[in-house]
């Protein structure tokens, strides 16, 4: 039996990024292995089996009613029965027995990082941490400023597990450069496994909707996902006389997408066809990149490139990132590559799809074609490396500074 640590996702109803990875791969391992899903309650101050309640967090129901923040929420009763549990001696810890290993797809906070020691008598194997980025380092501008602040202790406390599966080729270089940098010694194995994908039909490529050209733009409104230079794009197309609807995607994080947020809201009321749905459920998601032409991630910089993968799924063409994790992912086919720190090249890669059909149904192709991994394979694959590094003869680290991105989702 293995642990999976879910001590966030099973506290939070947002379905953006980490969580969804997380939702996605304990909904995978499920079906292969003995898995126990675990939170560090830190009113009783100890480990436990998720509730009842718990467990509800990490079922489909909860994606159909996206919260507007990451954040966790521990009811009263929860914190009160931690508490009294604590006090009284009672506290549902784990059962005493020897796991063959942990797996840790959350950036857990201070707290958690201290607790994970505790598990180390109950583990016959190994303890591995999903790596997503190291953004709030390279990009501290870009990223709230708690979780700049908080993020040097994160990555301190990465250094106790045996193995970090990064979800890119890219996040594998910046976490051993960061730790090279340091001179850090007695380092856990960095392994790339690229993330996986939701297995769904693709769905017919939508007639034009009172001749305009219906383009999908989700991620959470923050400012490294770059929505303002989206927006300058889009507005040059509009004077250039280009008819298309920008429908966008996405919560908001108040620190940094507040300026995005209040200018698209400004934007629809001058008319203008920019559309922002906020979050939604997974089943509308489906839907809008079944309306959509085409999909435009405009961000700077990512761990991974989660709608990247997505939209070459539902076969969308994309106009993305050239470099980075992004182009990682974009450059199996299926996406225009401009540089997304230029409001003009943005705009060019977006006219090539607004008024080139052929090139447009060509990048569809290639989409669909696309041997796009799923989260069953990627749950499947970090498996099979958690059992290798609990072998005698486990792989050596990872060569960042001699890596080549090798891989394709």
């Amino acid at each position: 039996m293995f642990l999976i640590d879910l001590t966030h996702t099973s506290h939070c109803r947002a379905h953006t990024g980490v969580q969804r990875v997380s939702r996605s791969l304990y909904a995978e391992l499920v079906k292969i292995e003995d898995i126990l899903p675990i939170c560090y309650d830190r009113f009783a101050k100890c480990w436990r089996p998720l509730s009842k309640e718990e467990m509800l967090y990490l079922e489909p129901p909860v994606n159909n009613s996206p919260d507007t923040a990451r954040g966790t929420k521990w009811t009263l009763g929860q914190r009160s029965r931690g508490y009294l549990d604590s006090l009284k001696g009672r506290t549902p810890r784990l059962p005493i027995r020897q796991y063959s290993g942990l797996i840790v797809p959350e950036i857990f906070n201070t707290s958690v990082g201290a607790a994970y020691q505790e598990l180390r008598p109950l583990l016959s194997g190994p303890m591995v941490a999903v790596c997503h980025d190291l953004l709030a380092i390279n990009y501290p501008h870009l990223t709230p400023m708690g979780s700049v602040s908080r993020f040097p202790t994160y990555l301190e406390h990465l250094r106790q597990f045996d193995g970090i599966a990064a979800n890119s080729v890219s996040t594998a270089h910046d976490l051993g450069a960061y730790w090279s940098s340091r001179n850090t010694d007695e380092l856990p194995v960095i392994e790339p496994i690229l993330l996986g994908t939701d297995d769904l039909k693709v769905e017919p490529f939508p007639a034009s909707q009172n001749g305009k050209v219906r383009i999908l733009c989700v991620g959470t409104l923050e400012a490294r996902k770059n929505h303002e230079t989206l927006l300058d794009a889009a507005e040059m197309l509009w004077k250039k006389g280009r008819s298309f609807e920008l429908v966008m995607v996405g919560m908001v994080n108040l620190e940094t997408g507040s300026k995005a947020m209040r200018r698209i809201i400004s934007m629809e009321k001058q008319g203008l066809s920019v559309k922002w749905l906020g979050a939604i459920s997974e089943s509308r998601l489906h839907q809008e990149y079944a309306k959509a032409h085409f999909t435009v991630y405009p961000s700077i910089a990512e761990g991974f490139g989660l709608p990247v993968a997505e939209s070459m799924r539902f076969g969308r063409a994309c106009v993305t990132a050239n470099n980075g994790a992004i182009a990682e992912i974009a450059q199996g086919g299926g996406c225009v590559m401009v540089d997304t720190a230029s409001a003009r090249a943005i705009a060019d890669g977006m006219d090539q799809l607004i008024s080139n059909d052929h090139l447009r149904r060509r990048l569809e192709l290639e989409a669909t074609s696309r041997e796009l991994r799923s989260w069953s394979e990627y749950g499947t694959e970090l498996i099979s490396w958690l059992k290798v590094l609990a072998s005698p003869e486990q792989k050596p680290a990872f060569q960042f500074e001699e890596a080549v991105i090798a891989k394709s989702v």
